[in-house]
């Protein structure tokens, strides 16, 4: 069993890692998140020196289309914009000439 302090009371459960079956202590559990957090961080400093070396070698790291598809985007936007705003200013008018 192993508390949980940040539930706000003096709570336990049990807790089963499947690679290490349900004898595993919080010994194990540490030093499996220790390792764990340890190749968060290798990865994240390969993953920066690689672009770093690719960015000074004169690779792009964009999409090459970014602009094209941007714009396609926003004038889908708002065409949906002017779409909902006359759909929804024809009902009001018309509600209005109801009256």
């Amino acid at each position: 069993m192993i508390p949980i302090p940040w539930i706000g009371f003096r709570a336990t459960c049990r807790f089963v890692v499947a690679e290490l079956g349900t004898d595993a202590d919080p010994f194990m559990l540490h030093l499996h998140a220790a390792v764990a957090e340890k190749q968060r961080a290798l990865f994240s400093r390969h993953t920066r020196e690689a672009l770093k070396a690719a960015k000074a070698s004169g690779i792009a790291l964009c999409n090459a289309q970014l602009a094209d598809v941007r714009a396609r985007a926003i004038a889908s936007t708002k065409a949906e914009a002017d779409r909902f705003a006359n759909c929804h200013f024809l009902v009001c008018a018309t509600h209005i000439l109801v009256l």
